[in-house]
């Protein structure tokens, strides 16, 4: 595995690093039934639309600063501690030319030590039914808790 660095900003200046879109892009493709458009102001549009606090950690290769991976993350209050706040992903990504290289273990285990230092009680992860990382996920202590399930209402 190259070396890298993590890059932690509030998401409005995340969408100004240079190749976001291509970025972005890259992640949304990889999405089935997502309905085109221009990927990266959708995305972040959408995001916006939350009206949160969200955090983005990008991960970047040392050697030509390329983005190898990103994340961005919103408070989420416990809903089973009073007074305990969790970090919640609204999207996790990482190259997928760079999967099982341990990239994503690096980048997790990254931002789950800042999130402790900013006094962060847990992290919840989300993942889409196609994209989630079983063994790593067991391998870093996490659980499953819940399960979602979704419907799109046609208009």
């Amino acid at each position: 595995m190259t070396q890298c660095y993590l890059n932690k900003m509030p998401f409005s200046m995340f969408k100004t690093i240079e190749g976001f879109s291509d970025v972005i892009a890259a992640h949304w493709a990889e999405r089935p039934n997502y309905g085109g458009g221009e990927l990266a102001q959708d995305f972040a549009k959408s995001l916006e639309a939350m009206n949160a606090e969200l955090v983005a950690y990008v991960l970047h290769r040392q050697d030509d600063n390329a983005i190898v991976g990103y994340a961005v993350f919103a408070d989420l209050l416990n809903p089973y501690k009073e007074d305990s706040v969790l970090a919640s992903n609204v999207a996790l990504y990482i190259d997928p030319s760079l999967r099982g290289a341990g990239y994503g273990k690096a980048f997790i285990e990254a931002i789950e030590a800042d999130m402790y230092n900013e006094g962060y009680d847990g992290v919840v992860l989300q993942f889409k039914p196609y994209a989630v990382p079983t063994t790593l996920l067991s391998s870093l202590g996490y659980e499953p808790s819940e399960v979602q399930y979704m419907k799109l209402l046609e208009k």
